[in-house]
């Protein structure tokens, strides 16, 4: 009998879905990625996702497991006020990471912005409740905000094959995340 690791399956997301997403980023202006412990669940092939972070040039929090990804003076790398740059934003990116009370369940997404979320669980992209805190409405309150384009399938792969479909930004950021790493930024 062997009884060696078993091999996981690894979802990749479909060229048409990562297209759309490509097509989205390059109608919006002010686009922001949040990155969770999802996207580090391949560590033999991080250099990849820094790689395809740095193509894409939009501002980037990390999250929990995804912390240290890019170093400590990366240009897009993002450490504080994550609710304020998501009021101002056209377009999110969740790579890895739940809508749910870690991202304020979505609520803070500005007035007609679009969220893309790339997960392996189809729970995480698909619920839209969950148990909801006693300090807020129960009766027809939807918690969890749904994606606009769900890729289930895995988070570092996802942001990879985007990279590659994806034209390189111009570079020019839509904030800059030297205020926003020192916390001193007033939008």
């Amino acid at each position: 009998m062997d009884f060696g690791p078993l091999m996981a399956t690894v979802a990749k997301a479909a060229l048409f879905v990562v297209k759309k997403v490509s097509g989205l980023l390059d109608r919006v202006h002010s686009p922001v990625m949040v990155l969770g412990s999802q996207s580090m669940l391949s560590p033999e092939r991080v250099g990849e996702l820094v790689d395809a972070v740095d193509q894409l040039g939009m501002p980037v929090f990390l999250t929990v497991m995804a912390r240290g990804l890019l170093g400590e003076d990366h240009r897009l790398q993002i450490r504080y006020k994550r609710k304020d740059a998501l009021k101002h934003t056209d377009l999110v990116i969740l790579a890895g990471i739940p809508c749910d009370f870690r991202m304020d369940y979505c609520r803070v997404l500005g007035p007609g912005a679009r969220l893309v979320a790339a997960n392996h669980s189809k729970h995480d992209l698909n619920r839209d409740s969950e148990r909801i805190p006693r300090r807020l409405p129960r009766k027809g309150f939807n918690l969890n905000r749904k994606p606009d384009v769900a890729l289930h399938a895995d988070p570092l792969l996802s942001i990879v094959a985007l990279a590659r479909e994806t034209t390189v930004r111009d570079g020019n950021l839509w904030i800059d995340p030297t205020d926003f790493r020192k916390g001193s930024i007033s939008m």
